[in-house]
């Protein structure tokens, strides 16, 4: 059983990494292209507000509340437990996302944004370059979306619709807002729903071996 969900996200990689190469080759740049004659969602994605990063600091609340009461041990709900799990994993997951992309893959690929390449051509890796321009591969907001929505979907699965449609919401906003190439998308929703997966699967397995004793 083990051994088949290894070889399942090893699959699930090798095709991502195909459509990362298929998109960056063909599809980045006439996609990138397209959007630009819309202009939607420019001026909200580029805001202040949005660029701030209030889901981090939720996210930090998040597993503080969550933790503290979980740790105390208290006679909750079940509902209200179940809630508060998936509070603490989503935190947990969208912070060890957003920290791998921020501080260690967007410095090492460089990658110009799609601003960039629609003012002036652009369209590169500079590979261990820093900067604001040179971060658009991954998507950081796909990042986050996808490790809630990874959580969300292992713990309820009746809700894996509603998954499914918010990222496929930010993803097309951030397109037509021309945040992001969609190749920078296809990565950041994969490292987005490792993210996920890897803490839901981390406290299963704790609370399993919790079980047994």
């Amino acid at each position: 059983m083990r051994r088949a969900r290894i070889w399942r996200w090893l699959v699930a990689a090798f095709l991502c990494a195909g459509l990362i190469g298929i998109s960056i080759r063909f599809v980045d740049r006439p996609v990138a292209r397209l959007a630009a004659r819309f202009h939607l969602f420019n001026g909200v994605l580029s805001s202040g507000l949005v660029q701030s990063p209030i889901l981090v600091g939720l996210a930090a609340l998040a597993v503080f509340i969550a933790g503290l009461l979980l740790a105390l041990d208290l006679q909750l709900p079940p509902w209200l437990r179940s809630l508060l799990r998936a509070a603490l994993l989503s935190g947990l997951a969208m912070s060890w996302g957003l920290c791998v992309t921020e501080f260690l893959l967007k410095p090492l690929f460089g990658r110009t944004l799609p601003g960039e390449y629609l003012l002036n051509g652009s369209y590169a890796f500079h590979w261990f370059e820093h900067g604001d321009q040179f971060g658009s591969f991954p998507s950081g907001h796909t990042v986050q979306i996808a490790s809630i929505a990874m959580v969300v979907w292992t713990l309820y699965p009746r809700w894996r619709w509603a998954c499914v449609f918010a990222v496929g919401l930010v993803a097309v906003a951030l397109i037509l807002a021309e945040r992001h190439f969609v190749s920078d998308i296809i990565a950041g929703g994969l490292l987005g729903a490792v993210s996920g997966r890897l803490m839901t699967r981390t406290w299963q397995t704790a609370e399993n071996a919790r079980s047994a004793v």
